[in-house]
């Protein structure tokens, strides 16, 4: 599965996937008892397929592997990355933005891919104050009940909880409607821009500053 899932682009290019911070899993497995601690590389061995359950009223068209590639294909794009970093900001300048270029450059792009619900993305957003620009009131009401999120980070940065941005991406947006590779995607932010629609220009966020990943409450905190 593994081998499988590794990322690589077309022209070569790949990226970093996030299960490499994952040194081992919780498996529920009828035939050794359940909560088995099994180390990643052996998960392969033994299991042919891994379920990952989703919220009923989710209807999923588009698989978090293919959110994540889409995503991928836009920041290394090299055309996208000139447009961006040629921005009137020119946010290669900053520490955070040569971090970026550099990860780009060398294909060390962290990606990771989670489904988050329409609250908590509004909460996660507003944190960075983003919701409160003209404008973004009204996209993030229009956002679905679950998206994927595809955080961006380095292997410098990914290890301390913190990421360089993130793209919102529809699940329900059926992969074979996909032809510019756009589509699907809602809303970003990323070093110091945001954008609310991929049509729209880029709205600044002042005072940039890597921001932490998105952390789910678990066992049952709210």
């Amino acid at each position: 599965m593994e081998g499988h899932y590794f990322p690589s682009l077309v022209s070569g290019r790949s990226w970093v996937p996030s299960f490499h911070w994952i040194p081992e899993y919780i498996v529920q497995d009828d035939n050794f008892g359940p909560y088995l601690s099994t180390p990643r590389e052996e998960l392969g061995q033994i299991a042919n397929t891994v379920v990952v359950p989703v919220p009923e009223s989710l209807h999923v068209n588009l698989e978090p592997w293919d959110a994540e590639l889409l995503v991928a294909n836009i920041v290394l794009d090299r055309s996208f990355a000139t447009r961006f970093f040629q921005r009137p900001s020119d946010p290669i300048q900053t520490q955070w933005g040569r971090l970026l270029a550099d990860a780009i450059s060398d294909g060390n792009v962290v990606f990771r891919t989670i489904l988050v619900s329409k609250p908590e993305l509004i909460k996660h957003y507003s944190a960075r104050g983003l919701i409160e620009k003209p404008g973004w009131t009204d996209s993030a009401e229009a956002l679905p009940e679950w998206a994927w999120l595809v955080e961006i980070s380095d292997p410098i940065l990914f290890p301390h909880r913190m990421k360089l941005g993130d793209f919102i991406v529809d699940p329900t947006y059926p992969m074979n409607l996909i032809r510019n590779g756009t589509e699907a995607i809602l809303m970003y932010q990323l070093l110091d821009a945001a954008v609310d629609s991929p049509a729209r220009d880029w709205v600044d966020v002042p005072d940039f500053r890597p921001m932490p990943v998105y952390s789910r409450p678990t066992f049952g905190q709210n």
